[in-house]
């Protein structure tokens, strides 16, 4: 009985879910695009070479890294993402990367679907609009189709992104159009992933009630939470004399509700504050106009750099719009750091209001400056948060997900009427225990 894991790309919340099914001996591969792994042999040879420019690559390179699948059941579709991924560190225009983002899309779900023909797996697993064309092949040969809904419903985001641009007209940019028009293909085809799929898997409530409110069918959805990575040992308080220091972990957007942060720090008298940004910038540039001089841009860093960062702030600043989880939340928690969030983030499921962060409303300026002024008010408490924060993390790692994963796989398939295997065949003493 295997099951074939379809994503593109290399986010660790899918490398998980291959690890899941491997040490179950279900995994038939995790197809993905562009990606590098550690049996690479220009890999290892890159990492002797000396040189900055060298060191740099490599750190880039390992952002696309699979390290939690063996080679052996790795298959890459690799040519247009890296020409994707290409044009966009170049600077091309967002028409263009898009367009290549799609074209590879496309391709990928034509690449999966020629693996489903070829091996008729028992299941297959794929990823909201790169489903459609595999999900037609499985159905031909027998193959139960299993969609990963990571993300809000799309619909509902649209419609958020054009209020925001109503509400806030120096957030329009020139390629909103291209990407209005582009929208009801775009949109008819999950309409149709999800029309199709046997079973759903959703990473939060705040995700499943999105598209149950949409339309879904929420007896065919189960819902698993995502994890957190391995922990500091021990939450180190920090001085409360000083600035605070917040941290701000990816995309600085509208969606995650960056121009909200900005309004609140422009408009507030907030004295004795650092905030550390930490991500691409895609504001429209007129909308960072003014940026306080309290607001660092450092751009985007690796993973380990960032993790690093966030055990000498006081908080993570997460004010999103729109998230179906939030994979910064549990970073943040796993080396003790309070997280500030809002309440359409699906990690908010994990926060305790005082005890281990803040949850504020989403859309508020007034909410993100009352969150700031509380922490510069109560240095201590905040500071006294920090071992709940790393004690959340630790009780919701990843090992943990896999098995609750599997647990609710299995349900959620005998409930829809399907098969699985009367006594789980784990391969916990075939495999070492894996620390991912």
């Amino acid at each position: 009985m295997s099951i074939l894991v379809a994503y593109p790309g290399t986010g660790e919340f899918a490398q998980q879910i291959a690890l899941a099914m491997l040490e179950e001996k279900m995994l038939e591969a995790f197809v993905t695009t562009f990606a590098v792994h550690a049996d690479d042999g220009a890999l290892r040879a890159l990492g002797g070479l000396p040189g900055r420019s060298s060191a740099r690559l490599r750190h880039s390179l390992m952002r696309r890294s699979v390290d939690l699948v063996p080679s052996e059941k790795l298959l890459r579709r690799t040519g247009l993402d890296l020409l994707r991924t290409s044009a966009f560190q170049a600077g091309f225009g967002a028409h263009f990367v898009d367009t290549l983002w799609d074209l590879m899309s496309h391709d990928f779900t034509r690449y999966v679907a020629r693996l489903v023909r070829e091996r008729a797996p028992y299941a297959l697993y794929a990823y909201e609009y790169t489903a459609r064309e595999a999900f037609a092949v499985a159905q031909q040969v027998g193959t139960i189709r299993i969609l990963d809904l990571p993300s809000l419903s799309s619909r509902s985001l649209e419609g958020l992104l054009a209020r925001e641009s109503e509400r806030f007209p120096e957030l329009r940019a020139v390629q909103d159009r291209y990407f209005k028009r582009r929208f009801p293909e775009r949109q008819a085809r999950r309409d149709t992933e999800i029309a199709d799929a046997d079973l759903i898997v959703c990473n939060s409530t705040v995700t499943r009630n999105s598209h149950v409110a949409e339309g879904a069918d929420g007896a065919r959805m189960i819902v698993v939470p995502l994890a957190a990575p391995p922990t500091i040992d021990e939450a180190r308080p920090r001085a409360v004399s000083g600035p605070l220091r917040l941290i701000w972990a990816g995309t600085f957007s509208v969606r995650k509700g960056a121009h909200y942060l900005l309004d609140a720090c422009r408009d507030s008298a907030l004295q004795g504050v650092e905030i550390d940004i930490y991500g691409t910038v895609t504001l429209p540039a007129r909308a960072c106009v003014g940026i306080p001089e309290f607001i660092h841009l450092k751009g985007a860093v690796p993973r380990q750099d960032l993790l690093r960062q966030f055990e000498e702030a006081d908080a993570l600043i997460f004010p999103t719009l729109s998230d179906g989880f939030g994979l910064v939340v549990t970073e943040a928690l796993s080396r003790g750091l309070p997280v500030i969030t809002t309440d359409r983030a699906g990690a908010a499921d994990l926060i305790r209001h005082h005890e281990n962060g803040l949850v504020i409303r989403a859309h508020d300026a007034q909410a993100i400056k009352d969150a700031i002024g509380w922490c510069l008010d109560h240095r201590h408490q905040l500071n006294a948060m920090r071992p709940a924060a790393l004690a959340t993390a630790k009780a919701r790692q990843w090992p943990q997900y896999r098995r609750e994963f599997m647990t609710a796989l299995r349900d959620g398939l005998l409930a829809r009427g399907f098969s699985w295997p009367a006594v789980p065949h784990s391969a916990a003493h075939d495999l070492k225990p894996s620390a991912a």
